[in-house]
This record gives C-alpha cells, structure tokens and sequence, in this order.
C-alpha cells in the first residue's frame, strides 16, 4: 500500500462510516502524473437505514462525501487526478480484519508482500481469519499473516465449464419423403431459373444485323447517287463554259470579218 493510499483511507474511513457507508478500499493510480485516478469503493454500512446492496443513489451520495472531503484537504493527493467511487461489485477486495471474516468459507484471492517466503499468489477456500489486526487467515491450508498480505478478493465461481460434447446434439437422418419433397422443390427450382434465363433465338439477332446491313447499303448508296448528281451538274457546268467560248470565238470572227471590209 502506497502512502498516497493510507492517507486517502484514514481521511475517508470515518466520515463514510457516518454517512452509514463501509469503505471497502482505495486505489490510488498514477499520482503526479497526466492520467492520476483515485477509485474508491464502497458499501452501504451495516447500520445503515436502507440495507441491503448499495445502488446508484448510494453511489451518488458516498461521492459527495468523497469529494467534499478530498476537496477540502488538497494536500493528500498532489496535483490533478479523476475521482471514482463505485461499488466493489461481486469480487470485492478484502482488506479489514471484519472483511475476512464475513468471507471465511468463501473462495479468495490473495497476494502478499514481496521478500513473503512461499508462493506470492495463493487461491482457495478461506478457513479461517483472525479479528485482531496483528493476527493471521489461513487460506487452502497456508497461514498467512494480516501484515504480509499485499492484496485480497473474493472469487466468485461461475461453475464449471460444459463438458466437450456435452452440448451437442446428434442429428437424425432426415425422413426419406423430406428428401424427396427436397429434391423435386430443387428439380422445380432449377427449370423456373433457366425458363427464365433463356435467350432470344441467334435468327433474332441475324434478322436484326440484315436490316442494320440494309441500311448501310441504301445510305451507300443515297450518297453514290448524290456524287453522280454533283459530277453531272459540274460537267453541264463545264458545256455551259464551252458554249460560251465558242460564242466568244464567232464573235471575234465576225470582228474580223468588218476589219476585212474597212
């Protein structure tokens, strides 16, 4: 437990247990540092008026006692951090002597101090646990005493896991009719999809490719006789200037003719 931490617990402890709240434990993460967190968790107190679990108006009363305090004495916890009160749920922590004691016969969870001799984590049933807070638990037959003890919680079994198989089901041959009435559905199935995904017979697109060829040939030739027709004026065209040159030519002849005259 960090000195930040048993600060926080001896400021709590006392005004919760006036408020009728149990403070079951105190987390401290991160101190000094960007991502500081303070959760505590906490129970409704025995004597308290309503009893029972605590729910989330418990919660949010606890937390304005919380707050309250920690606000008015700043210096336990330097610089910023995110307060957390919740419930300690199912796997509660076990750190009092009275919180032991009300989980003896209970499976826990406990892992104990370094330079602890033995095994550092231990899990089984709580036999027993002292009241005193200099005294000991025995936990799956080991001995361990209040003060060696880093950290404790409930474990909640949650049974055990289903046997492999257990669970499935065999599969019964399916009866001969179902297989039949089956196969004919599919039969039926496949002849709709293909009535339905026939296509237009290749004379269709034969038909339509002569027509598109007809086309072509008589827009061929609209423009050969539009040609013939062009060719055909320019050559009138062409006799026209002749004829007139030939004029032009009598006339001169008949200059001549009057030059001969004179």
């Amino acid at each position: 437990m960090t000195t930040t931490t048993a600060a926080v617990l001896a400021l709590l402890e006392v005004p919760l247990a006036n408020g009728h709240f149990e403070l079951v434990d105190v987390d401290c993460a991160g101190i000094g540092t960007a991502a500081a967190a303070v959760r505590v968790f906490v129970e409704l107190a025995v004597n308290h008026p309503v009893g029972g679990r605590i729910d989330l108006d418990g919660v949010a009363a606890a937390t304005r006692i919380v707050d309250e305090i920690l606000d008015a004495d700043q210096d336990v916890i330097p610089g910023r951090y995110t307060l957390e009160v919740s419930s300690p749920g199912l796997e509660r922590p076990l750190r009092t002597p009275a919180h032991f004691r009300r989980a003896i016969g209970s499976t826990i969870t406990v892992k104990t101090v370094a330079g602890t001799p033995g095994e550092r984590r231990i899990e089984g049933h709580l036999d027993d646990a002292s009241t005193d807070a200099d005294g000991s638990i025995r936990v799956a037959g080991r001995v361990i005493a209040y003060a060696e003890i880093d950290k404790a919680r409930l474990v909640v079994s949650w049974g055990p896991p289903p046997k492999p198989g257990k669970d499935v089901k065999a599969k019964r041959a399916p009866h001969p009719k179902a297989v039949s009435a089956a196969a004919a559905l599919a039969a039926a199935t496949t002849a709709a999809t293909t009535a339905v995904g026939i296509a237009a017979p290749a004379d269709d697109f034969v038909d339509v490719a002569d027509t598109d060829d007809e086309l072509d040939d008589d827009e061929l030739a609209d423009d050969l006789d539009d040609e013939d027709d062009t060719a055909d004026d320019d050559i009138d065209d062409e006799d026209d200037d002749d004829e007139l040159d030939d004029d032009e030519l009598d006339d001169d002849e008949l200059d001549d003719d009057e030059l001969d005259d004179d």
